[in-house]
């Protein structure tokens, strides 16, 4: 069952996945935070991490647009070779699944990673926060925030334990607008929510960036949107109304033109505080 499951994470990578096995071996659940991708792509990876753990789910993130995962974890998700994720994929090798997901096929594998505690959450932040002032960091920009994380860098910052600032751009869900962008901007001394984090189409490196001309060496893919102009136009009608600024993900040309599209309708000359970029 997925409740069973337990979290538990390594370092940043970390990828020497064979000698982890001693460690992980009575866990159900393993989080891996990093891979890079061109090591994977030439051979499947999927059977390899079956090695680790064959009953419990091999999660492994790359950034927010890829991950490889094991057997299980594609089961759980109900995934198979004739699987079809619109502006997402699975990637295959002679017509078997990988185990690396890209874009919008990602979602369907977070719903059966069970969410970290409150306390969990916090104390991650915490450790993140003496790493950041351990080599004078004292201010960041993060980006693309789900609910559970704003929560717990909001309850940090009223217990008084937050201290770097943070301007913290929202992941453009619904419970974010809701909770954050309809009830207008918030702002203390050490945390700023102000911007709402969109997403047009995925990274270049895994060819998921959509381009105007395919892609050089993979002649069929032009890579895609992973979420649709009118759904970009709608957030920005909403972060418009709110005072909000809208920063997006655009990496290949073609969805470029389409961000600057649907930025020329809510652009005005006096949004200079709030303009909407992309990123």
């Amino acid at each position: 069952m997925v409740k069973q499951l337990k979290v538990i994470a390594c370092e940043r990578n970390d990828f020497y996945i064979f000698d982890l096995k001693q460690k992980i071996k009575k866990m159900r659940y393993f989080l891996l935070l990093s891979f890079v991708f061109s090591l994977l792509t030439s051979c499947s990876m999927k059977e390899k991490v079956d090695l680790i753990v064959k009953d419990g789910v091999i999660y492994t993130v790359n950034g927010n647009m890829d991950v490889l995962v094991n057997t299980k974890a594609l089961e759980l998700a109900g995934f198979d070779e004739k699987t079809k994720i619109p502006g997402g994929e699975l990637l295959k090798k002679n017509g078997r699944l990988t185990g690396i997901l890209l874009d919008n096929a990602v979602d369907a594998v977070k719903s059966i990673v069970p969410e970290l505690s409150e306390e969990e959450n916090e104390k991650a932040l915490l450790m993140a926060q003496d790493d950041c002032f351990s080599v004078g960091l004292t201010s960041v920009v993060d980006a693309g925030l789900d609910k559970n994380i704003l929560e717990a860098i909001y309850r940090l910052n009223n217990e008084k334990k937050l201290k770097m600032r943070i301007y913290a751009m929202a992941s453009a869900t619904g419970e974010n607008i809701e909770n954050y962008v309809k009830k207008g901007i918030y702002k203390t001394p050490y945390l700023h929510i102000a911007s709402v984090k969109l997403y047009a189409d995925g990274a270049l490196g895994s060819r998921g960036a959509c381009l105007l001309e395919p892609y050089y060496d993979d002649s069929d893919n032009y890579g895609f949107l992973v979420n649709t102009p009118e759904y970009l136009d709608s957030i920005c009608r909403i972060a418009y109304e709110h005072n909000y600024q809208v920063n997006t993900h655009a990496i290949g040309d073609s969805a470029v033109r389409t961000v600057l599209s649907v930025f020329k309708t809510w652009e005005r000359p006096q949004m200079a505080d709030r303009a909407f970029s992309g990123c």
